[in-house]
Formats: structure tokens, sequence, C-alpha cells
């Protein structure tokens, strides 16, 4: 019982002590960010190709980090009962337009078109802001692994038990091998 209760104790330590240094990662790694923005702008003016794909590998190497950060985050708080899901009786379409929102920048600079199948109205209880973080991660996934010039489509279709929203795209998509890994922890 006591190593029982030393285990949880630990546990709890390192939860506290992910989400610690997770948080502190944070203001440094926006910095980060915004820095290699400014210098991405002077490169593309006057830069380079090695100085441009030596860029491209930081800029990958922060986008990692910063994924990483953010999860770490949300597992501590999934694990620490601080995300809760508020259900409410709420618009999905206009849930699905929020999160669109947030990726159509990115990508009309690819220019990716959207098809959509979608009712004309649908409320369902959900939770708008999870269900769309959660919406936002797939279309940021379908812009950012689609080439130029290709396809993301979106549709929704209500079921007797459950909405289903189905995100597909014109990408090369997750290997048979991979498949069976994307839901672990961490897994990219």
């Amino acid at each position: 019982r006591r190593q029982r209760q030393m285990c949880i104790r630990d546990r709890k330590e390192l939860q506290e002590l992910i989400s610690e240094i997770a948080h502190q990662m944070r203001t440094p790694l926006t910095n980060l960010k915004n820095y290699l923005d400014f210098l991405s702008e002077e490169i593309e003016k006057k830069g380079t190709e090695p100085e441009l794909s030596y860029l491209k590998a930081i800029q990958s190497s922060e986008e990692k980090i910063y994924f990483l950060t953010e999860h770490f985050i949300r597992i501590s708080r999934l694990e620490h009962g601080l995300i809760q899901i508020r259900k409410e009786e709420r618009d999905l379409l206009k849930t699905l337009r929020n999160a669109l929102g947030q990726i159509l920048d990115q990508a009309e600079k690819k220019e990716i078109r959207f098809e959509f199948e979608l009712p004309e109205k649908m409320h369902v209880m959900h939770d708008a802001n999870w269900l769309g973080e959660a919406i936002f991660n797939l279309l940021d996934n379908a812009v950012k692994y689609t080439p130029t010039g290709g396809s993301v489509h979106v549709s929704v279709a209500q079921w007797e038990m459950y909405v289903e929203i189905k995100v597909s795209d014109t990408g090369k998509g997750i290997s048979e091998s991979n498949q069976a890994s994307i839901f672990k922890r961490f897994y990219r």
C-alpha cells in the first residue's frame, strides 16, 4: 500500500513537472517562431538556396517542439482533470466554419480548394471549443500534407446514434504500417 501511494505521488510530481516545463517553454518558443518569421522574410528577399534550406530545417524543428509542448500541456490538464467537456445544443456547422476560418489563409497560400457535403443546418450536443479544436487539427493536417493545388473534402452526416465528420485530402496519406500508431500519445 505504501509503495502504491509512493507511485501515485511520484506520478503526480512527474505530471506537475512536465506541465511546468511545457508552460515555461511556451514563451521562448513563441519568440523563436516570431524571429524565424522575420528571418524568413529577409532570406526570401535576398537569401541563397542553402540559407533557405537551413531555415526550413530550423522551422520544421521549431514546429515539432511546439507540437510536443502543446500536447504536454493538454495531457497534463487532462490528467489533472482541468479539462472539462461542456456539451450544449449548438450549431455544429458554425463550429466547423470557425475551425475552417482558422486554416483558410494557409490553404489559400497553397491554392488548396475545399469541397463540402454538408446539411443545411445541424444542431447537436457538443462542446464547441474542444470539438472545434479537434476539427481544426484535422483541417490543419489536411492542408499541411496536401500538395499545392490539391483539395480537401469535408462532409458531415447525421446517423441514428452519432454525427460523422469526415476530412479527406489529396495528400500522400498515412502508410498502413503507421496507422496503428496514430492514436498513441505524442505520436506524430
